[in-house]
C-alpha cells in the first residue's frame, strides 16, 4: 500500500503540470496505483511517468507553423533525456557527480591575513 510519504516525494520530482495531461492524469490516486504495482519504488514509479511521457510525444511531427515557436519533436527529445536521467539515478542508486567539489582558491593566505583597525581584512578585503 502507497503510503502519503511516498506519494508526496513522486510529485515532487514530477513537472506540476503532470496532472493536466489528456491521456492520463498524474493525481495522487493514480501515482498512488502506480506505486502499488511497482512494490512502493519511488524511482520505478518516476520512471513509469518518463516511459509513458516519451510514448505520448513520440507520434509528434514538426510542421511549419508560423505561430509555432518550437518545434514539437522538442517534446519528445526532452523526454527522451528526462527518461535517460532518471534510468540513470535507478542504475547509479542515488549518486550525483559533484560529490567532489573542488577547492577554490589552493593557494590562499589562510587565516593568517591580518585585519586592519577596523576588523576588515582577509582575502576579501572592503574598500568602502
Amino acid at each position: 500500500m502507497a503510503t502519503a510519504q511516498a506519494i508526496a516525494q513522486v510529485q515532487q520530482n514530477l513537472p506540476t503540470w503532470c496532472e493536466t495531461l489528456p491521456a492520463v492524469a498524474w493525481t495522487s490516486t493514480y501515482i498512488g496505483g502506480v506505486l502499488d504495482a511497482n512494490c512502493c519504488n519511488v524511482l520505478e514509479t518516476i520512471r513509469a511517468f518518463w516511459v509513458q511521457r516519451v510514448s505520448d510525444t513520440q507520434p509528434l511531427i514538426d510542421t511549419d507553423d508560423a505561430d509555432a515557436k518550437r518545434m514539437l519533436s522538442q517534446n519528445h527529445g526532452n523526454a527522451v533525456r528526462m527518461l535517460a536521467y532518471w534510468d540513470n539515478r535507478i542504475a547509479t542508486g542515488h549518486r550525483t557527480r559533484n560529490g567532489k567539489i573542488r577547492r577554490r582558491y589552493k593557494h590562499s593566505r589562510g587565516p593568517n591575513m591580518p585585519l586592519d583597525a577596523f576588523g576588515y581584512g582577509g582575502p576579501y578585503v572592503r574598500t568602502d
